[in-house]
């Protein structure tokens, strides 16, 4: 099994911290924030990890090379020219995970979550994408049947069916390389594509299997100063 961790993010609403630093070199908990998305990514003995690179790619390729403890990985590094949004950074490696499931981790997020688990739950479902969604009662970007069937993403809605519960992407999925021979073989490499609009949504017009598997454990997005600060917490009173 390989992973995407998605690292070519601009970081604007950490700026400046993110003129000098890019979003998945900061620090918190003692650790740069890839390396604990690598910690966890060891749950699930995955030693095969692309990385896209844009805003300040040259800092990242160098604190690899010059970071210990990372021998049990091998990196395929995935360099945008241009930003190719989310949608667009999994096509352009689609030849490197073509071979079985993989799973896609945002870079800019620090979680708790069982992965063995998430990987029992989407194998259970058959499922040919699993999202991860925070439930949540106030806000939501996803809405879900009895069944964790994804009914509505980015709020459109492509099923009938009574909505159970809600909740907040986290920017964690496992994908089915089968979509992309079945479903997304019109796209191209080196293309912008937005993940909802683009990618998401048309899937589920074409009633592609999607689950979404609900996440307990602490789950954080640091990309603004404010949440940045409450995870500096979180590690500091843990």
């Amino acid at each position: 099994m390989k992973a995407l961790i998605l690292s070519a993010g601009l970081g604007t609403r950490l700026r400046p911290l993110t003129n000098s630093i890019p979003k998945s070199l900061i620090r918190f908990g003692n650790k740069e924030s890839i390396i604990h998305i690598l910690n966890k990514l060891r749950e699930l003995e995955i030693s095969n990890a692309a990385i896209n690179l844009h805003h300040l790619w040259k800092e990242i390729i160098r604190f690899f090379a010059t970071t210990s403890g990372l021998e049990d990985f091998s990196f395929y590094f995935s360099y945008e020219e241009k930003l190719l949004g989310t949608g667009g950074a999994i096509i352009n490696c689609k030849e490197y995970l073509s071979e079985d499931n993989f799973i896609v981790i945002n870079s800019d997020i620090f979680t708790e979550i069982n992965l063995k688990k998430l990987m029992a739950f989407h194998n259970e479902m058959k499922s040919d994408l699993t999202l991860v969604f925070k439930p949540s009662r106030k806000c939501f970007d996803m809405k879900i049947d009895s069944k964790f069937q994804v009914i509505e993403f980015s709020g459109k809605n492509f099923s009938p069916a009574p909505v159970a519960q809600g909740g907040i992407f986290t920017g964690i999925s496992i994908w089915n390389p089968a979509i992309f021979e079945k479903h997304l073989s019109s796209c191209s490499s080196g293309t912008y594509y937005e993940l909802s609009n683009d990618i998401i949504l048309p899937l589920l017009r074409q009633c592609v299997n999607i689950h979404a598997y609900p996440h307990y454990e602490f789950w954080l997005d640091f990309g603004t100063p404010e949440r940045l600060k409450r995870l500096q917490y979180h590690f500091k009173t843990r």
